[in-house]
């Protein structure tokens, strides 16, 4: 089966990347898709300074977990360099859409703590299925959500 590149490409918004590859597993409903970036020659910036480098050291494939396309799980396979930066060494790139060592990205994140302001903890882990890692605990979502409250949402103090 063939993705509509451009359908695709919309609907994950991930400005500078672009989908490699894809995977359909209809029994488990879940779809994985390869994303790297678009450029042919691209930069890779330190995620301790923000300096650009074409200085890879070594790579690796991420798996990590994305917003659900209807019934659709969807994992994302991301291709995490290790850069040389002149000022910090060896370290990992930093990808604008996932935070850190996480396994989910950040817009995920981001919705599962917006339910967490409505909903238990329990219940909004059981919805979206708890995967692997993501929280290690029931009390990381709710820090989670708590972090996000503090930062600009309707529930800060002012």
């Amino acid at each position: 089966m063939r993705m509509p590149e451009g359908i695709v490409r919309r609907v994950l918004r991930l400005v500078g990347y672009e989908v490699n590859g894809h995977e359909f597993d209809e029994e488990a409903s879940t779809l994985t898709l390869w994303v790297g970036p678009s450029a042919a020659d691209p930069y890779h910036c330190c995620r301790s300074c923000g300096i650009s480098t074409r200085e890879v050291h070594d790579a690796k494939e991420r798996r990590v977990r994305d917003l659900p396309w209807g019934e659709w799980k969807v994992w994302l396979i991301v291709m995490v360099h290790r850069v040389r930066c002149r000022r910090w060494g060896v370290t990992t790139e930093a990808i604008p859409f996932l935070e850190g060592k996480q396994p989910y990205t950040r817009r995920f994140a981001e919705a599962v703590a917006r339910e967490c302001e409505d909903a238990p903890v329990n219940r909004v882990a059981a919805r979206w299925g708890d995967p692997p890692g993501f929280p290690e605990r029931n009390a990381a979502l709710g820090r989670r959500s708590r972090q996000l409250r503090g930062a600009g949402s309707h529930w800060s103090a002012s």
